[in-house]
């Protein structure tokens, strides 16, 4: 039996600061758990990975940061944040803080398996250095690794699709 895990690409966010003087998101980015890669078009060959069990709230105190020192539009106009949502064997799975989810039983970090793909798989520089440690297919079994509908502008950190076998090291 094969275990399959899909990261599937939600949506894109810009960011800005509005009419009254706060960072935001355009669109706003949702009160949900998920995974989420940031990118700097300026520095285009590293992004940012991460995970929270409410994206909302973890981007809102991000934002107010940028506000209190004074960022204007044009210091964020570079920044793309990409949402992304877990499938695990097909089905919808939330994520939480620390990016794990539970799989039959058994601890599986998503969060590490996306930085670790980014960063063994297409060789991109992940600036979240807590996840960078190798990551091992927990499962006796192969593990099926897809990356949906991500939009052509993220294939410098998107890899393809592939597979690990079981206890294989990424």
């Amino acid at each position: 039996m094969t275990v399959t895990v899909s990261f599937d690409y939600k949506t894109k966010h810009t960011v800005e600061v509005d009419g009254n003087q706060h960072v935001v998101a355009r669109a706003a980015i949702p009160a949900s758990p998920g995974l989420y890669v940031i990118r700097n078009k300026a520095q285009a060959a590293h992004v940012y990975a991460g995970t929270s069990s409410n994206l909302k709230q973890r981007f809102n105190a991000r934002f107010e940061v940028f506000r209190e020192t004074g960022f204007v539009t044009a210091d964020l106009a570079g920044l793309r944040i990409y949402i992304i949502k877990i499938l695990i064997n097909g089905a919808s799975r939330a994520v939480n803080d620390n990016g794990i989810i539970l799989v039959n039983g058994v601890a599986f970090d998503v969060e590490n398996l996306l930085i670790r793909s980014i960063v063994a798989v297409k060789h991109c520089n992940v600036l979240n250095v807590a996840k960078w440690q190798t990551f091992s297919n927990p499962f006796n079994e192969q593990l099926d690794v897809n990356f949906l509908n991500f939009p052509h502008s993220t294939a410098y950190f998107v890899p393809g699709n592939f597979y690990m076998a079981a206890h294989h090291v990424l």
